[in-house]
């Protein structure tokens, strides 16, 4: 069996969403527009001069849009590579026959060094021990193998001290096959209102970059510059950004300052599955957290926390239903959300809905329901569940790309 078999393809399904509904049974979906991914990153290549390339960040399934799809979409739109945050997720990119460098963004356990040979990704490298494991990696296969270097200036997850830098590149003078081909690192609060610190690591990381250009390191690639620094540090582009929620059309803070008009490309959507009429008094859900104080009509949608509805909604999330919103009512199910149509003339079931995204006129955005849920857009999206079919569109026509 080759590599390829060796992962289950993903289902695909290129019908707009009524035909879905017919296809599948399952009337939810994620609406994904290609064309508008494809949009954004012309407008975020617009400010980066000519010599900075552009890492599409496509880690967590293309924080939830689908990675196969969204990565070939921002290939076609000039990236020049791809980045993820585990090997599995470059394997599935090759799988499906995506060509370009795709750098796996953190350092990774020895055991899976060999990962890297075999699926051609381009390592992060921050400890000795998984550069001893590439180099015996790159030995079996006979030939040398770029990484790049991860550089801790601030943000205290992963990477070297720069003070420990001088040591580990003397010992990976030991590796003659590990060519040193990045360096990276990561802003802790750019695009938030603690400017003081992203000047802080900025100044580092320069710092670090001077004393790798003085031992001899000719670097391809250069790069902290993340969607928020983007937006208000150019001069920490250097000759590689990588950015990840701005191409999908969303601002990674509320403090980021909306310089360039990017749109949203995802909108989720479902449909009412029953229409119940309670008395007053009636109580919704678990925990009956709800009662009803009037005669209310109560809609119940297919959807639920398993989808990535998150559950800190319950009583307090909106959708929205021939345009107006309704309010969820009572504790958020696994697989079940009940909202309020009483006001909402007209409600029938089949009734499309829309959990964020536009209708009618109106939008609930994905912003909304991170900071009504307690978290951020960041995690939002990336936990919509695998079981959500995901529909592409091409500014609003069908696409030929596949769900993941």
């Amino acid at each position: 069996m080759s590599n390829s078999q060796t992962l289950q393809r993903p289902y695909r399904e290129t019908g707009r969403p009524r035909s879905l509904f017919a296809r599948t049974g399952r009337p939810a979906w994620l609406e994904v527009d290609l064309g508008l991914l494809r949009d954004n990153i012309a407008l975020l290549r617009k400010r980066l001069p000519a010599h900075v390339q552009f890492m599409a960040v496509v880690k967590a399934d293309a924080y939830g849009h689908g990675a196969v799809p969204c990565a070939e979409a921002a290939l076609d739109a000039g990236a020049e590579s791809l980045g993820v945050a585990i090997v599995e997720e470059g394997v599935q990119l090759r799988a499906e026959g995506v060509p370009s460098p795709i750098v796996v963004l953190y350092p990774e356990a020895p055991e899976r060094a060999e990962e890297f040979l075999r699926w051609n990704l381009v390592a992060t490298v921050a400890d000795l021990d998984f550069a001893r494991a590439l180099q015996k990696a790159a030995e079996k296969e006979g030939r040398p193998v770029g990484v790049y270097l991860k550089v801790d200036t601030g943000l205290g997850r992963y990477g070297l001290l720069p003070a420990d830098l001088p040591e580990f590149l003397a010992h990976l003078r030991e590796f003659p096959l590990l060519k040193i081909a990045g360096l990276l690192s990561h802003f802790a609060t750019a695009g938030d209102r603690d400017r003081e610190y992203v000047a802080r690591q900025l100044d580092e990381f320069q710092t670090l970059l001077d004393a790798l250009k003085a031992a001899g390191e000719d670097l391809e690639a250069i790069s902290i510059t993340n969607s928020g620094a983007f937006l208000e540090w150019p001069e920490s582009y250097f000759n590689t950004v990588r950015l990840g929620i701005l191409m999908y059309g969303l601002y990674p803070s509320r403090f980021s300052e909306p310089t360039v008009p990017v749109h949203p490309i995802a909108r989720w959507k479902t449909r009412i599955l029953r229409l119940r009429e309670l008395p007053a008094g009636a109580s919704i859900s678990y925990g009956r957290t709800f009662r009803t104080e009037r005669p209310t009509i109560a809609a119940t949608l297919p959807i639920g926390f398993a989808d990535g509805y998150p559950q800190a909604l319950s009583n307090t999330g909106d959708v929205l239903v021939r345009g107006q919103r309704a309010r969820v009512l009572g504790q958020v199910c696994m697989d079940a959300v009940m909202v309020d149509v009483t006001d909402v003339e007209g409600t029938v079931k089949g009734d499309e809905v829309v959990v964020f995204g536009r209708q009618g006129g109106r939008e609930i955005p994905v912003s909304e329901l991170a900071e009504r849920a307690g978290t951020s857009v960041y995690e939002l999206l990336s936990r919509l569940g695998p079981r959500l079919p995901r529909v592409y569109f091409d500014h609003g026509a069908p696409a030929s790309s596949q769900d993941s």
